[in-house]
């Protein structure tokens, strides 16, 4: 059995890898060039002599001869960066797997959507992501975010700026001093818990459903899906950290006056979806002191817009979306 596979992918070294990846396995294994693309075929006995060939389609390629190829149905696979591959979905009539090198779909998931109303199954695959991995790196991002904040290093970095030796002006808290409130305990909210709760934090997880166990690092539950359960959950966080998914049902979860529950003093940080809280409820929250400083690295409209806000507010950290960044080696592992 032949496949093909069509590599829509910006992250640095992914061919190099790719090839040594496959070349483990490979009894043979040639390249050739064809229409202005990077051809790559092995076969192997593992793969019970199924053949796959890879076309890697860079910035240099034309994005005609790339629709032209799937509008003919020469590719069964694909493997990218949702980016890059949604202006090609509409031509993946033949298309039986996608593999995405994010984590969150919900820009493929749309346009798939958008094009199955036009059309109804018109884009029928399989659609399979990059689960297990951003964890740790989501992990040291929130650690980090939270030493910074408690230690107060900004103030040292603009006193060294200005060569100025400051002490302490006041205490600070450690981190079992501390309340976390994980919003959203997937894979990548249950390694945040963890790792906060081996570093002595106490931790709270809130969740659609009602949960009870403390395997995943969570010492109290709380479900969304109560009348006061989020209010509830809010209350007890010294920091709350989202992590919640694109969905109709978290879109606009903490808008309005729902930060005004949280504990004095709080510190909210976002590395789920933008669209958890609008942009005027971020401002309000902060304005209103419901929350002592917000550390965003998701937003409604992204990149930020130059001009918003966001970026001179003195109680807002802005990131450009890096809590957890696709490294090309784990891309090619899981694939």
């Amino acid at each position: 059995m032949s496949h093909s596979a069509l590599v829509l992918c910006s992250l640095p070294n992914i061919r190099n890898l790719l090839d040594a990846e496959f070349q483990k396995v490979a009894h043979s294994f040639r390249s050739k060039k064809a229409s202005s693309l990077f051809v790559f075929r092995q076969s192997s006995d593992l793969l019970k002599e199924t053949s796959l060939s890879l076309t890697f389609c860079d910035s240099k390629i034309d994005s005609s001869d790339v629709g032209s190829a799937l509008a003919k149905g020469e590719f069964d696979i694909a493997f990218g960066c949702p980016n890059l591959i949604e202006p090609y979905l509409s031509k993946m009539s033949a298309v039986r797997w996608l593999h995405s090198t994010w984590a969150g779909n919900e820009r493929i998931l749309k346009r798939i959507m958008e094009l199955n109303l036009q059309k109804p199954h018109s884009i029928d695959f399989k659609l399979t992501r990059m689960a297990g991995v951003f964890g740790p790196h989501m992990s040291e991002f929130c650690l980090s975010v939270i030493i910074d904040h408690e230690r107060k290093f900004s103030t040292f970095r603009e006193a060294q700026r200005n060569s100025s030796w400051i002490t302490y002006h006041s205490k600070y808290r450690l981190l079992s001093d501390l309340t976390v409130g994980i919003l959203g305990v997937g894979s990548i909210g249950t390694h945040i818990a963890q790792t906060l709760k081996f570093m002595g934090a106490s931790t709270v997880g809130c969740v659609r459903l009602p949960r009870k166990d403390t395997t995943n690092g969570i010492d109290e539950w709380f479900s969304s899906s109560t009348n006061s359960g989020l209010s509830d959950f809010l209350s007890r966080c010294d920091y709350v950290i989202n992590t919640l998914p694109s969905t109709p049902g978290t879109t606009n979860l903490l808008s309005g006056d729902v930060l005004s529950s949280v504990k004095n003093g709080s510190v909210f940080v976002n590395v789920g979806r933008g669209n958890v809280i609008d942009d005027l409820s971020v401002l309000n929250a902060v304005n209103n002191k419901w929350i002592s400083h917000a550390y965003l690295d998701v937003f409604n409209t992204e990149p930020l817009p130059t001009d918003h806000p966001f970026w001179t507010h003195q109680s807002i950290t802005v990131f450009p979306h890096i809590s957890a960044v696709s490294f090309a080696e784990d891309s090619v592992r899981l694939f």
